[in-house]
């Protein structure tokens, strides 16, 4: 027991003698007072601030002194372990939770309550954690310190009564002493490891067919191991982030919803830089103004990257490279030529120099054509966005709608509709006439461009002196001082570089100096002057305006512009007719005025009726009925309606007791039973006089 034995002499109180627990010491400050008061302990004056004495160890009962010693020495070898551990790792704060920031707040504050007492009462570390132990332990620390107890334990129970103990504090001092205030964070848990059962679920589940969870489970393998249950499956998948849980689901590209991207700005570019073009078939049917047919035309339209200014379009039944130049030479004429074409991949924008109209296009006027990223829509997403707004919400407020998200049936019935109205009248309210499906856009590229748009600057209105977004039209007009201000402004095509552009055309034969085109007919005399009759010639129009056309000849040279209906005369003129009118109207007045009737009477010679008898008169007129029988053909009709007709009428002449060839009744027998005579009966009910007016009243 010598080795046990304190050498070392030490000074304590008797808050500490108590806090200690020896054998042979009691456990309160009043008991060892008592006991060292009984036993004569020697003592001095304690030094520091609260007064009171110590006591040296070697004043101790021998019980004590042995069970101190032991203790020193299991302290002396834990912090000689502490001091030989490997240096701390230090704690990067920012990757902290919540709730491991306030441990360490919690912790650091403790200890700086040590380092108070050490600094104000002349306490080394090991005496001042003791204080602050005995006061946790004895409720009488202070109450800011209590309430960080809990939190500094980083595990209170659920009550938190947890308190501090002396190893416990003693070990955050030495780490924060060690490693910082970032060392008294508690350490992050470990990520819990992965299931057995997950690869094999992640191989089922991550599929381009997306199964859902319960159908993965039903389909695993024999010898796989056990298989998770339904909600250890869902937890686990729950727990997965987006990217790992799609991997395998979604393809390469549909993840890029998931992942991260870059943002593009446009606050340098000035008016012009760049135009950005895309198609978008129209959600409406269009009267075709060639071929008379309905169908949804491909709309391409052109923005302004820098002011979101709709500055051209145009129309047909597709996306093809004409239709391209086309709406290119429209934005050209009205806004000038940009410096950079930004456009996707397609057929109609990306083809040979040498057979499409949009390279040379691009060559005449100095354009620089870029191409997105083939996939890449999000690329150009200015144009994406653009035609939900521009052109599908506008769609949505006429009843002639037909995009997906219509009802199904009200799609089918619009277009039975039109069908049957176009069958029975040529048109339908339906499906919009070419030139108002042109007026229509037009007011639509009104309307786009004078609507705020919410990535332009903010302004104050003029009007109702509120807050607002710039519209592309504002937009530009601002930006283009600014441009022409440093000489980059769009430049403008002449009116004689205009009229040579590019334009859509068809084949056509002059004939006696006109030409057709979609049943219209077009004259120039100059196609006679250079008599032309019969020859092959190039028909170019603008889908904007059909009242004139460009004719050119095979090899692409302009002729002349012919005009529509340009050889047309009023069969008689104005004038003559407004003399004639004005004659006839004299002419009824005067006699008026001698009260002469207003033609006069043409007398005819009287016609002979023969009498005839009541008799005679039935018996003629059941011979003129039998004689307007309807005559049944003994041929078969071509059509199914003419069909159906003949099966009617002879139904009906044997029904009314008119004489019918015995092999027309065993034909209409025998097609009455047919699938064809049932729908053509399907037919007349639903639309009745519509269908076969002369037949409306004959029924089978």
């Amino acid at each position: 027991m010598a080795d046990c034995v304190v050498t070392a002499e030490r000074y304590y109180t008797t808050a500490e003698l108590a806090a200690l627990g020896l054998p042979g010491l009691p456990r309160t400050k009043q008991g060892v007072n008592k006991l060292a008061t009984r036993e004569s302990w020697p003592a001095r004056d304690r030094q520091g601030r609260g007064g009171g004495r110590e006591y040296p160890a070697s004043a101790l009962p021998e019980v004590a002194r042995v069970a101190l010693g032991k203790r020193r020495v299991s302290e002396a070898r834990a912090v000689t372990a502490v001091d030989a551990a490997p240096p701390l790792v230090a704690v990067d704060p920012g990757r902290l939770t919540d709730a491991a920031r306030a441990t360490m707040a919690a912790r650091a504050a403790l200890l700086t309550e040590v380092d108070r007492l050490r600094a104000e009462g002349g306490l080394s570390a090991r005496q001042a954690v003791l204080v602050l132990v005995e006061h946790a332990q004895a409720g009488t620390l202070r109450p800011d310190l209590a309430a960080l107890a809990p939190a500094a334990n980083a595990r209170g129970g659920k009550v938190g009564a947890r308190t501090l103990s002396y190893r416990t504090l003693y070990r955050w001092l030495a780490e924060r002493d060690a490693g910082g205030i970032a060392a008294l964070a508690p350490a992050a848990p470990a990520p819990p490891e992965w299931p057995d059962w997950a690869g094999t679920l992640l191989d089922l589940y991550r599929r381009p067919q997306k199964p859902a969870i319960a159908a993965a489970l039903s389909l695993w393998p024999e010898g796989a191991g056990p298989a998770p249950s339904y909600d250890q499956a869902r937890r686990f998948i729950g727990g997965l982030g987006a990217l790992a849980r799609n991997a395998g689901r979604m393809g390469p590209r549909e993840l890029k919803s998931l992942r991260a991207h870059r943002v593009r700005t446009f606050e340098h570019l000035l008016p012009g830089d760049v135009w950005t073009a895309d198609g978008h078939c129209l959600d409406r049917e269009v009267m075709h103004p060639l071929t008379g047919k309905p169908a949804r035309p491909e709309v391409v339209s052109i923005v302004d990257v820098s002011t979101r200014l709709w500055v051209g379009w145009s129309a047909w039944l597709d996306e093809a490279a004409w239709l391209v130049a086309a709406a290119l030479r429209v934005a050209t004429l009205a806004y000038g030529v940009p410096a950079i074409w930004y456009v996707d991949n397609g057929c109609g924008f990306r083809n040979r120099a040498h057979a499409a109209p949009v390279t040379g296009l691009l060559g005449r006027l100095g354009v620089t054509p870029k191409h997105s990223i083939p996939y890449n829509s999000q690329a150009r997403g200015v144009i994406e966005r653009f035609h939900k707004t521009a052109l599908v919400a506008p769609a949505k407020e006429s009843m002639a709608y037909m995009g997906v998200d219509m009802d199904r049936q009200a799609r089918q019935l619009a277009y039975k509709t039109s069908r049957r109205d176009l069958r029975l009248y040529g048109s339908s309210p339906i499906v919009q006439p070419w030139d108002e499906f042109v007026g229509w856009v037009d007011e639509m590229q009104v309307r786009y461009n004078a609507r705020p748009h919410s990535s332009l600057p903010k302004v104050r209105d003029p009007e109702t002196g509120k807050v607002r977004h710039q519209t592309p039209a504002e937009a530009w007009a601002a930006k283009t001082v600014e441009a022409e201000a440093q000489g980059v402004a769009p430049t403008r095509v002449d009116e004689a570089e205009a009229r040579d552009l590019f334009r859509p055309h068809e084949e056509r034969t002059v004939r006696r100096a006109t030409v057709s085109l979609g049943g219209a007919t077009y004259y120039s005399r100059v196609l006679e002057e250079c008599d032309l009759h019969g020859v092959r010639v190039q028909v170019c129009y603008d889908a904007h305006d059909l009242g004139r056309v460009w004719v050119r000849d095979l090899e692409g040279r302009l002729i002349c512009e012919a005009i529509r209906d340009g050889n047309a005369t009023p069969y008689q003129q104005d004038e003559d007719v407004a003399l004639a009118r004005a004659t006839r109207a004299t002419a009824v007045d005067l006699r008026a005025r001698r009260g002469e009737d207003a033609l006069p009477a043409l007398i005819a010679e009287p016609t002979v009726v023969p009498l005839v008898s009541a008799e005679t008169a039935r018996a003629l007129a059941d011979l003129r009925a039998e004689m307007a029988a309807p005559e049944i053909a003994a041929g078969v009709p071509a059509t199914p309606k003419e069909r159906y007709r003949k099966c009617l009428m002879i139904t009906a002449a044997h029904a009314g007791g008119r004489p019918v060839d015995t092999a027309a009744l065993t034909w209409a027998d025998g097609y009455r039973r047919t699938p064809e005579y049932r729908t053509q009966e399907e037919m007349h009910k639903d639309f009745g006089a519509l269908y076969l007016p002369e037949e409306t009243a004959v029924r089978a």
